[in-house]
This record gives C-alpha cells, sequence and structure tokens, in this order.
C-alpha cells in the first residue's frame, strides 16, 4: 500500500515540480531546449539505462513540458503523471 501511495501520489507530485517547475520555471527562456533539457534529466532520473527505456520516459516527458510550457500550470502535469502512474504501476 505504501508502494502504491508513493509511485501515485508522491512521486508525481515531488517529479513534476522538480521537472517542469523547477528546470523549465528556470531555464525556460530558451524556449524548447529547456523541454529538451527537462526530459533528458527525467529520462536519466528514472534509470533509463538502454536507448528503448530512454526514448520511452523522454518522449513521456515531452508531452507533459509542452503542456506546461503552454499553460503554466504544473497541477496539469501531476494530474497527468498520477493518471500514467496508476495505469502503469497496477
Amino acid at each position: 500500500m505504501e508502494f502504491y501511495i508513493y509511485k501515485n501520489f508522491w512521486a508525481p507530485i515531488r517529479e513534476e515540480y522538480v521537472y517542469k517547475y523547477m528546470i523549465i520555471g528556470n531555464i525556460g527562456k530558451m524556449r524548447y531546449i529547456s523541454l529538451i533539457i527537462s526530459s533528458i534529466i527525467f529520462s536519466f532520473g528514472h534509470r533509463a539505462n538502454n536507448i528503448l527505456y530512454f526514448t520511452m520516459y523522454f518522449f513521456m516527458a515531452l508531452i507533459p513540458a509542452i503542456i506546461y510550457k503552454k499553460t503554466g500550470r504544473v497541477d496539469i502535469c501531476i494530474a497527468e503523471h498520477m493518471l500514467n502512474n496508476m495505469v502503469v504501476v497496477y
């Protein structure tokens, strides 16, 4: 149960706050570069140890990064991440 709560609640809040709000928010003036940097860091943060996993995590991070860049709302990214984890984790 603790694993489920962490993966579906706390991890998305922490990760989206760091990868979207802090990274894109701080280097956001570089427009699209900030989305790529954020997605690369997200991929490495999920221990993507081969090209397949790296690509998968990169695009899983890029979509909410674009959403954040367009809306400026990290809560939408958190909700998307929570929904994704609920589907994938269990």
